[in-house]
């Protein structure tokens, strides 16, 4: 009998709710969130319990409770845009009980220890990370006005742009439009054309970005294929609470060329971008939608374009415990295409066989996140998503173009044995579809479960490893790789404010389905397609100390070895035939400065970046092509009332070696962007001079770079 009633009690507690269950034996952590000046409460401060999945955010009284914490002492991190975060270290929680923790943050306008989620998939401080991370906040994103994403990743040290190919310490150099090794995430959601598998920095609008996390070095071991030289981690911003509508509205226009011979229009060359967004609650359901609209006559001939940007992002609460997060975007973008110019005396022109190429572009962002707490110990988080990108040009017909999918799903398991521990467990399924004439039909599917573990030994020492296997088949071919990445780190805090690292990864990439098919006659270049492309490989080597000098300065120095093994480039032959092939051993070697700091009472304030990079071609023994040595970023800013002057220069090295014409004269880049800011309660003017010198220079060959251009921006909020 007393079997029997065993039973029936056991089956009855496991048709109970999660919520229930975890109720009789967790804790509860509450408390308020204040400015530390004034004492008013902080609505919309974020909560976290940290190496766990647990958090909440602050109400309209700037109050917040975290349900469902298992027994045990936490840490706890609190942070707001504009604020120092807060942190409480030796929080009891017992079961049943709650456990009262307020917070008081100091004003900042520097953000020293933000909480990272990209380089583990769970909520680390940046100076207990073991890879090196840079991130770029809301307060950051605001300043800075950025019209494109690429943009604002400019400042990141270590991060360099040719074309609109990004390189993370001199990984990529330039692909043509063929696959990057540095993946792309929009909320830890792969989101590359399925095709080509680059990048689209005009899928998102801007006025949807929380902050962007850029984890360098390979980070394969938790996001398989693409993460092979590192990862760019667009954190959207979530719906809050309380109604809050943003607007940006900017209009800009570029200067003449210096040389009259140049100048090829006697129009006022111009752009302007507009941007919207509100966000509200209904009942448990929080909501946030956003427009924009930009559009630009270009600085040069086939520089045109006008695109729209929609989205929306849904957030609710489900009744036990769990919470659901919708997201979608879509973009349509109608541009001309500037290939190259017409001669070194007209380079804002292009041959007169160019003038009619145009480009079009549909994309559609969609994913679903589920995130279930199973019991105090337990959690369980899923997504689903889709992006699908349609290309097309003014030359289209029926089967030239078919819509490209880049589609997945993931499960991952957070489980916590102790509170000293933490395992994080997953499977992910992603199916890339390209089908055009240029390519054909074909199928990519990869199936990678991954393990990562992370043991804090003591309140100085954390150690992390972990693994991911990955199985990549293009469906209905006869091609197979499977790669084993494993991931290791140590993070060491010897002293107050003193932060070693030390990581060790391996990563891959596996080939695009254009790069191995493509085959195409374009700007006077023969594609060739090589289906027997094999998997770019990996290793990297990082260590690093951060060191916080004053409450308000920190220094961060990294030294880095990357290996990489059969890298795919575009190599043209001596009759301008091209194919993507496996052709060289390559090391990439170097060390990373990033600083940042603010001094006379946050009055005056600096970020330095500086990165150099090795880069050697270990078969051919020459430097690896359009790739910079030296680059570098200073930012000063000086605010003074309602008054901010910031600036912005960006150099990089002359590159020593490119793959077209290599006769062509090149210089380095010098770039200095300067900004103007005046505020008025809820709104800010800015007037902005970019590339004020009228440097000119060319990296990609027989294409100027960014040209001068002025533009006045007004945002606000109400």
């Amino acid at each position: 009998m007393n079997a029997r009633i065993a039973t029936i009690l056991a089956l009855v507690a496991a048709l109970l709710p999660p919520g229930v269950q975890a109720q009789r034996h967790s804790g509860v952590v509450a408390g308020h969130v204040r400015d530390a000046k004034t004492g008013e409460a902080l609505p919309g401060a974020n909560v976290l319990v940290v190496g766990t999945p647990y958090g909440a955010s602050t109400d309209l009284q700037g109050m917040f409770r975290i349900r469902g914490l298992p027994p045990g002492t936490y840490s706890l991190r609190a942070l707001m845009i504009g604020y120092t975060p807060g942190k409480r270290t030796g929080v009891r929680v017992s079961a049943g009980d709650t456990t009262r923790v307020d917070f008081e943050l100091q004003p900042s306008v520097v953000e020293l220890s933000p909480v990272v989620v990209t380089a583990d998939k769970s909520g680390t401080p940046i100076e207990e990370s073991t890879t090196s991370v840079s991130v770029i906040g809301a307060r950051e994103l605001e300043q800075r006005a950025p019209v494109r994403l690429d943009k604002a990743l400019e400042v990141v040290p270590g991060v360099f742009f040719v074309g609109n190919h990004v390189n993370i310490r001199a990984c990529s150099g330039y692909s043509r439009g063929a696959g990057t090794r540095v993946l792309f995430l929009v909320d830890g959601v792969p989101t590359m054309a399925g095709d080509t598998g680059e990048i689209n920095w005009d899928a998102l609008p801007v006025m949807d970005i929380e902050r962007i996390e850029v984890v360098k070095g390979a980070t394969s071991a938790l996001y398989g294929s693409n993460a092979l030289g590192g990862v760019i981690n667009v954190i959207t911003r979530t719906p809050t609470s309380r109604h809050r509508t943003l607007f940006r509205m900017t209009a800009g226009v570029y200067g003449k060329p210096v040389y009259p011979e140049w100048r090829w229009t006697n129009r006022v060359l111009h752009y302007d971008r507009f941007d919207i967004s509100h966000s509200q609650k209904l009942g448990p359901v929080a909501l946030d939608l956003s427009f924009g609209r930009h559009e630009s006559t270009g600085d040069r001939q086939n520089g045109h374009f006008r695109r729209y940007n929609v989205s929306t992002k849904v957030q609710a609460q489900v009744p036990w415990g769990g919470r659901l997060l919708a997201y979608a975007a879509y973009e349509n973008d109608k541009r001309g295409e500037f290939i190259q110019w017409l001669n070194q005396n007209h380079p804002f022109e292009v041959p007169v066989s160019d003038l009619k190429i145009r480009a079009r572009l549909n994309a559609l962002n969609v994913y679903l996140q589920y995130f279930q707490p199973l019991s105090p110990r337990l959690s369980l988080k899923w997504r689903a998503s889709v992006f699908r990108t349609l290309m097309g040009n003014q030359y289209r017909r029926s089967g030239d173009f078919n819509p490209a999918f880049g589609q997945g799903t993931e499960l991952q398991v957070d489980y916590l044995p102790d509170p000293r521990h933490s395992v994080t467990a997953g499977i992910e399924l992603k199916q890339d579809v390209g089908h055009n004439k240029f390519i054909g039909h074909h199928k990519g599917l990869q199936v990678g479960p991954y393990v990562h573990e992370e043991w804090r030994i003591s309140a100085r020492l954390k150690v992390v490893a972990g693994a991911r296997f990955d199985r990549y088949t293009l469906l209905n071919e006869n091609f197979r790789e499977t790669h084993l990445s494993p991931r290791a780190g140590i993070n060491y805090r010897p002293f107050a404010g003193t932060a070693l690292r030390l990581g060790y990864a391996k990563g891959f990439r596996a080939a695009s389905v254009t790069e191995r098919y493509l085959r195409l006659d374009f700007a006077g270049l023969h594609i060739i397609p090589n289906p027997d492309l094999r998997s770019e490989v990996s290793e990297d080597w990082d260590f690093g100390i951060r060191q916080q000098l004053t409450p308000s300065w920190y220094v961060d120095l990294s030294l880095f070895r990357n290996d990489y093994w059969n890298l795919i480039e575009a190599v043209p032959d001596p009759f301008l035939t091209v194919q993507f092939k496996n052709v060289t051993r390559a090391r990439i070697s170097g060390f990373e400065l990033d600083s940042e700091g603010s001094w006379w009472r946050d009055r005056l304030s600096l970020r330095v970046g500086i990165t150099y990079t090795d880069h050697r071609d270990l078969v051919y023994h020459k430097p690896l092509a359009y790739r910079p040595k030296w680059t570098a970023v200073f930012s000063p800013q000086i605010r003074l009332g309602r008054y901010s002057l910031q600036a912005d220069y960006r150099y990089a090295s002359r590159f020593e070696e490119v793959q077209l014409f290599p006769m062509d004269p090149r210089v380095p880049m010098k770039i200095l962007d300067v900004r103007f800011l005046i505020r008025f309660g809820q709104l800010t003017l800015q007037f902005a001079a970019n590339n004020a010198l009228a440097y000119y220079y060319t990296f990609l060959e027989r294409n100027l770079g960014e040209t001068q251009n002025f533009a006045v921006t007004l945002m606000g909020a109400f």
